[in-house]
């Protein structure tokens, strides 16, 4: 079931069943205040193996808990989580096999290689606000991968989030690595995007409305440093870029979704002041002196969904799929691509499915078509074991191939989240 599916069935129900918890747990509580004490020189009797008792505890936890994207703020004056903030780790390793020497480079080579480990803290500030951190450590070195504040409501119904994130561009984007469906982000991604996909720092507005009982629609308004690299100016920016993001999110009865999506991205790429004294674009001062290059990011996804309630112990399948094209003032900016993919949840331990990419060329780039068939196995919720394989077909060369055993594993309450 999608997380706003799961959120209003669980405000529904919340202030009902928690009542009704309570009051059924008073006279369990009161029958075990009756029980005899132990005597000076005994031990301490062991806990009673109740399944009724454990059943209720266990719903009376889950429907205190939270009910949306983020959890229920504290009271005000604070609490236990603020000075004690939650923490996770997630490893995220792989075993690459790549069969032909013109794939073998000093960044594509096979090998054993720990691709990140990240570590997640997560707390509420105080009853206005919570922050989240992203540190991730790889043979690079460390990087901030995410490192927000966020206030629901702080603007009536406007959501405001300031700091480093990932910007909302199709669901792909604002996952972690070690949260993706496949191995890696799609090609598209990596092409206009950068290896590691949109992430810049600026300021986020959100809001979610209805406008029919099962048709909710997400705004989203970002501006943010023109400092993506693959796609802006990178560390050069002087300038902010701005994002507008709709989605809309038809519930299909309790089992299924339909979410469909689009947006804009615009800022300038341009390495003004850039030190560089052989460019012959070069100042006297020995700086690039380069005009601003507007360029545009325009978008459409689409996610179709079979999940039933039950978790994964379920079947349930997804449909996903996005279409990117990047506009500029010059016609080598322009470029088209998109993916699309299904992904099957078979039961709790396996899940499989395959991924398709297609880029145009330019950059220096062929155009690409590449396919990508996945097996993953669930040890359990906190450790996967994924192999996938990987055909590019790049225009006018030779086919490539590459065979990807991935291993993550996470602990902390936050080891597999997706936002």
């Amino acid at each position: 079931m999608h997380p706003i599916s799961r959120s209003r069935a669980a405000m529904r129900g919340a202030s009902r069943c928690v009542v009704s918890l309570s009051l059924a747990l008073v006279p369990l509580a009161a029958h075990a205040s009756d029980s005899p004490p132990p005597l000076p020189d005994s031990p301490a009797p062991s806990p009673v193996d109740d399944p009724d008792l454990d059943a209720l505890r266990k719903a009376a936890g889950d429907e205190a808990g939270p009910v949306g994207p983020e959890a229920a703020p504290p009271p005000a004056g604070g609490g236990l989580n603020i000075s004690n903030p939650e923490i996770s780790a997630v490893i995220d390793a792989a075993a690459v096999f790549l069969p032909k020497a013109p794939y073998v480079t000093s960044d594509q080579r096979s090998g054993f290689f720990i691709r990140e480990l990240e570590l997640s803290f997560v707390s509420w500030i105080d009853h206005l606000a919570r922050f989240k951190g992203f540190v991730s450590f790889n043979a690079e070195g460390a990087e901030i991968e995410e490192l927000t504040v966020f206030w629901p409501g702080l603007l009536g119904p406007i959501n405001v989030t300031a700091g480093r994130f990932r910007q909302s561009l199709d669901p792909v984007n604002r996952w972690h690595a070690h949260a993706l469906d496949q191995a890696d982000l799609p090609l598209v991604h990596q092409r206009l995007l950068g290896d590691e996909g949109l992430a810049q720092t600026g300021l986020r507005f959100d809001t979610v409305f209805g406008t029919a009982p099962s048709l909710t629609h997400l705004v989203q308004v970002e501006i943010t440093n023109s400092e993506n690299e693959a796609l802006f100016a990178g560390e050069m920016f002087s300038a902010p870029s701005f994002l507008g993001h709709l989605s809309n999110h038809l519930a299909l009865g309790d089992s299924g979704y339909l979410e469909l999506g689009g947006g804009a991205l615009v800022g300038w790429k341009n390495r003004t002041g850039e030190a560089n004294d052989l460019d012959p674009d070069s100042t006297a001062s020995g700086v690039v002196a380069e005009p601003s290059a507007m360029r545009a990011l325009y978008w459409g996804d689409f996610t179709a969904a079979y999940d039933p309630p039950g978790g994964r112990d379920r079947f349930a399948i997804f449909l996903r799929g996005a279409l990117f094209y990047r506009d500029g003032d010059s016609a080598e900016d322009k470029r088209m691509g998109g993916y699309a993919y299904v992904h099957a949840q078979l039961d709790r331990a396996w899940n499989v499915g395959v991924r398709g990419d297609w880029v145009e060329g330019g950059d220096g780039e062929p155009e690409t078509f590449a396919i990508a068939p996945v097996l993953t196995f669930w040890q359990s919720e906190y450790l996967y074991m994924r192999l996938q394989y990987q055909l590019g077909l790049p225009e006018g060369e030779e086919a490539t191939h590459a065979l990807i055993l991935q291993i993550d594993a996470g602990i902390g309450p936050h080891y597999h989240d997706r936002y």
